[in-house]
């Protein structure tokens, strides 16, 4: 008896597929044609006729239906793990902020503080009334300066109050400072407002944290200066010292050769001076010294006091002070009539008590070298030279200004202001073989317009 084969169903190798969720059961299957992920849906790929080399074939799928985009069936939340639909916008408790830690973040939900408050109630917007306010706050409580607040809000209710000294009416923080003036102690008002000697002894221990800079640095950046020279219109010298009774006397000049003494107190943040003591030479005229040699001969503790120009002797290697004054304490003082008071103790003979320079000038490249800053300048003018001096160098003489960072600081942005503005610098000057010239280190810098 022969039998049939089974009869077979069209759909025989066809791999079944559940309907997905959200889809009618009669809906088309999707013809198995090339997989593609669901990210692909969005930028379709380019036909293949569109790519060079390429020949165009009839596609498995011509002629077909396309079928409708099917969304990817979602599992269950416990299933996937992720965050069910009650907690999807969920709040998170954790608070927002940049501080590490618990209690130190800043977030928009954080209320703003009270010294805020009271800040931006008073209507000060300035960084030291900011300042004063933080303080009082932190002195007396925040119940307290509130106070103060509401009493200053009375007054200014009645009309305010009037400055006496000016006649123009306060402002309501100028009120509320007025009034905790009064309700502090005098250690709690030295806190909010300092003096100006405290405030100087806070800016000299800022400035002592910052160690000089070795001297021979100068030599890196000596490059950088001379691409940019400034000019000294004055370079003068003022010397008192106590001469040796061995000068040099000429008929119309006098040669005496001076020792430095110790350098004096140079503020933090500069280049640390060379530890060679310098000799000086100065010229001055017969006549002066013929005026002032006896007075110290006769008195032991009297000492000259000599102005002029300060040059590079190449000659001698050194520095040279051509004067054109010269006097002493005792005859100065009886000049200006005033009583005249000798020292504690008598200067060295042929040493000297003190070296100032002046420099005015309009500064050039200013580098940075350490903590110091340097510029260097040369002096154009003709230097004033008395009849029977000797002849000063031909070389033009280049002075090298040493600053703290303080010192430029404070001149700085009025030079850039003022074009024709000019710097003053007070200082102790130096041998300086590597310009070669004068090295001036600022004791104190001030701008002349």
């Amino acid at each position: 008896m022969m039998t049939s084969p089974p009869r077979t169903s069209p759909d025989a190798g066809r791999t079944r597929r559940t309907p997905a969720v959200g889809q009618p059961k009669n809906a088309p299957t999707p013809t198995p044609c090339s997989p593609r992920s669901w990210a692909s849906l969005a930028s379709p790929p380019p036909r293949a006729g569109n790519r060079p080399g390429a020949s165009r074939s009839p596609s498995p799928c011509a002629g077909r239906p396309i079928p409708p985009v099917v969304e990817c069936p979602q599992e269950p939340d416990d299933e996937r793990g992720t965050m069910s639909e009650s907690s999807e916008k969920r709040p998170s408790t954790h608070r927002q902020g940049k501080g590490k830690g618990k209690g130190k973040g800043k977030g928009k939900g954080r209320p703003p503080s009270q010294i805020k408050l009271i800040t931006k109630h008073l209507g000060e917007v300035g960084r030291t009334p900011t300042r004063q306010i933080r303080i009082i706050v932190k002195l007396i409580g925040a119940k307290a300066a509130w106070a103060l607040v509401k009493e200053a809000e009375a007054i200014e209710a009645e009309g305010g109050q009037v400055v006496a000294a000016t006649g123009v009416r306060r402002t309501f923080g100028g009120v509320f400072f007025v009034l905790a003036r009064a309700a502090l102690t005098p250690e709690q008002r030295a806190l909010v407002w300092p003096s100006v000697a405290t405030l100087r002894e806070r800016r000299l221990a800022k400035q002592a944290t910052r160690p000089p800079s070795p001297w021979a640095e100068r030599r890196q950046v000596l490059d950088e200066l001379r691409a940019e020279v400034g000019t000294a219109t004055t370079c003068k010298v003022t010397v008192v010292a106590r001469p040796a009774p061995g000068a040099l006397v000429r008929e119309t000049s006098t040669m005496l050769l001076l020792t430095r003494g110790a350098p004096p107190e140079l503020p933090p943040g500069q280049l640390t001076l060379p530890k060679k003591a310098d000799e000086l030479t100065l010229y001055t005229t017969a006549k002066h010294w013929a005026a002032i040699a006896p007075q110290l001969a006769q008195d032991p503790l009297d000492t000259a006091i000599w102005s002029g120009s300060l040059v590079y002797d190449p000659d001698l290697e050194g520095l040279s002070v051509l004067a054109v004054d010269g006097t002493t304490r005792a005859l100065d003082a009886a000049r200006q009539g005033q009583p005249y008071a000798p020292l504690d103790a008598p200067v060295p003979e042929g040493e000297t008590a003190s070296v100032r320079a002046t420099v005015i000038g309009r500064p050039g490249a200013v580098v940075k070298s350490g903590h110091a800053r340097l510029t260097l300048m040369q002096v154009t003018r003709t230097l004033p030279i008395p009849k029977g001096f000797p002849t000063p160098p031909s070389a033009p003489t280049q002075v090298l200004i040493v600053m703290s960072w303080y010192q430029w600081r404070a001149v700085f942005r009025q030079l850039e202001a003022a074009p024709t503005a000019q710097i003053a610098v007070h200082g102790y000057p130096v041998l300086d073989p590597a310009i070669p010239g004068v090295a001036v280190f600022a004791q104190s810098v001030d701008l002349r317009p």
